[in-house]
């Protein structure tokens, strides 16, 4: 985007350069000081309506990482038992293997296998009759799976599936899909289903787990966090030697979190009136919007309103052509400066200061026709100020000869695509880059070009389209 701006502004001191030769001929050829009246800027009545830009911006994280931790923190073995006088009691121990995630749409799957183990007694009646507390009138009858020999194989899985309502809260709902015994513990001696009951205990137990873990996730403070973001987003970006990039954005959407294997994915699309300004302006920071629901779409198309008030823009000039010397034969001419005045009615005046044997001021005034098909500037009416005119009727009247203009116009026209062209790949090199440890931004900047070049009467305002796909993995 700033190249964008440094080529079409290279267009006009490319022009003034281009010029220098023709001064020169005025120059040497006039007697005396030159000293025309400068004309004036009056006001401009156009209105400029800039595109909606939208950029879509897929994000890939990957999940692996953050699966490696819960790794570390889910427990090797858990333990639990329930205890009654009269009826089952029973002890159970389940063991773990490596935890398995998998994704798929808008679900993050679980997979926990392992083994486990069971102790069982069994009381068929219980009394308090000789005491406070209740005693097995009979013999217990004592059984167990996984004791003493192999323990017996399960599996459990869970899914959980993720969104994110208007308010930016992420709302999670986590189902227990199914428990699986591979193994069965059948109790003969009173005959009882032992693995049955475990996978009833399990059940509750794994319920309120979910439950915990969909509370866990919903505490998360989104809105907070994109409030930051939203924040930073409304606040320039200063450009070295340049000026200022605002993104000025209107409205925020993430789509739906997506799942492929241990990958989340989603889109985040902003609409915005970016621009580019030479001068700071104050920033007034809209609310954070209500969040849409995004589309998957990719890509982006910028519209992007880069403005310049002239006398920034003349301190730019100031930089390349201020001060330049042009022998010519044997006379020496010193550029002193080139000021663009402003503008009436879309057409520029310029000023130029010039010394050596000959001095003065020379006033020039055009209007830019930009083919945007051809991406070709030029200033068909480029002429003498009326002023600068009066002023050398009276000393070289010889200078309105048809041949001169005709060679200014010729000179003031400037293919600007081959400059595009060259700074494409450095744009799109300056957005393939590390924005943080592990936060990669790769582009692909597909097309660049100036829809419109609009002098205004105290800026200049260039009219830009980029389009393109970028996306940012979090590796």
């Amino acid at each position: 985007m700033v190249e964008t701006f440094e080529t079409t502004f290279f267009v006009f001191s490319n022009y003034m350069k281009l010029l220098y030769s023709l001064f020169l001929i005025l120059f040497l050829s006039s007697c005396g000081s030159i000293i025309p009246k400068q004309p004036q800027v009056t006001e401009n009545k156009i209105q400029v309506e800039q595109k909606v830009s939208t950029i879509h911006v897929p994000i890939e994280v990957n999940l692996k990482n953050y699966l490696v931790e819960a790794e570390k923190q889910t427990p090797k073995k858990f333990e639990d038992e329930k205890l009654a006088c009269e009826g089952v009691s029973f002890w159970y121990k389940l063991e773990r293997n490596t935890l398995e995630f998998d994704g798929k749409d808008n679900q993050l799957f679980l997979d926990l296998s392992g083994k486990y183990a069971i102790k069982i007694n069994y009381c068929p009646k219980c009394t308090g009759f000789l005491s406070d507390k209740e005693n097995c009138i009979v013999p217990r009858l004592y059984a167990s799976c996984g004791i003493s020999e192999p323990m017996r194989r399960i599996q459990v899985s869970t899914a959980t599936a993720l969104s994110i309502n208007r308010d930016y809260k992420i709302e999670a709902n986590t189902k227990l899909k199914e428990i699986l015994t591979e193994d069965k513990c059948e109790i003969t001696v009173f005959k009882y289903d032992a693995t049955e009951k475990l996978v009833e205990e399990m059940e509750k137990a794994l319920k309120k787990v979910t439950a915990d873990i969909d509370k866990k996730i919903e505490e998360t403070d989104l809105k907070k966090e994109v409030q930051k973001i939203w924040k930073e987003l409304n606040n320039p970006i200063v450009i070295p030697s340049i000026g200022y990039f605002y993104l000025s954005p209107i409205s925020l959407a993430i789509s739906s979190p997506n799942f492929s294997k241990d990958k989340l994915n989603l889109t985040v699309s902003i609409n915005a009136f970016p621009k580019v300004t030479l001068e700071e302006k104050k920033v007034v920071t809209t609310p954070l919007p209500e969040l849409n629901i995004a589309s998957e779409d990719k890509g982006f198309q910028i519209s992007l309103a880069i403005q310049g008030k002239y006398n920034s823009i003349n301190s730019l000039l100031a930089q390349n052509l201020n001060g330049k010397e042009i022998q010519l034969k044997k006379e020496k001419i010193k550029i002193d400066s080139v000021l663009i005045l402003g503008a009436t009615n879309q057409k520029l005046s310029f000023k130029v200061h010039f010394s050596g044997k000959k001095s003065g001021i020379l006033y020039f005034a055009g209007t830019p026709r930009f083919n945007k098909e051809k991406q070709i500037v030029s200033f068909p009416d480029m002429d003498f100020d009326i002023e600068t005119k009066n002023a050398l009727l009276k000393s070289a009247a010889w200078l309105f000869d048809e041949l001169i203009t005709a060679k200014i116009r010729e000179f003031a026209v400037y293919d600007i695509s081959k400059d595009l062209n060259s700074n494409k790949a450095m744009i799109e090199k300056e957005l393939n880059r590390d924005l943080d440890k592990g936060i990669r931004m790769e582009t692909k900047l597909k097309t660049i070009h100036i829809d419109q070049i609009i002098p205004m009467k105290d800026e200049l305002l260039i009219m830009t389209n980029l389009e393109g796909e970028m996306g940012i993995k979090l590796l």
